[in-house]
């Protein structure tokens, strides 16, 4: 998250544990946790490919600002936490 808050590409790994959301997104370059060989050939990659790097850093700040920032998280919290008016 704080490489997607800086608008920095990012080259993560994707697991048993990772959601939905972020499996689908293009915000970031993903590979299987059990294949560190790929790992590091998708850094080699994006060494060569600045237009990648561009397009991935400004994806991965787009997700960061939509779905992670201070601001939202705290406002989905409050939602969740406010009573029903129903009740």
């Amino acid at each position: 998250m704080a490489g997607l808050s800086h608008g920095l590409p990012v080259v993560t790994t994707i697991g048993p544990g990772t959601g939905p959301t972020l499996r689908k997104s293009d915000a970031f370059a993903a590979v299987p946790h059990d294949r560190p060989d790929l790992f590091t050939a998708k850094i080699v990659d994006l060494l060569d490919d600045g237009a990648h790097r561009a397009g991935l850093a400004e994806r991965g700040r787009a997700l960061y600002e939509r779905s992670y920032n201070w601001h939202t998280v705290i406002s989905r919290l409050e939602a969740l936490l406010a009573p029903s008016s129903t009740q």
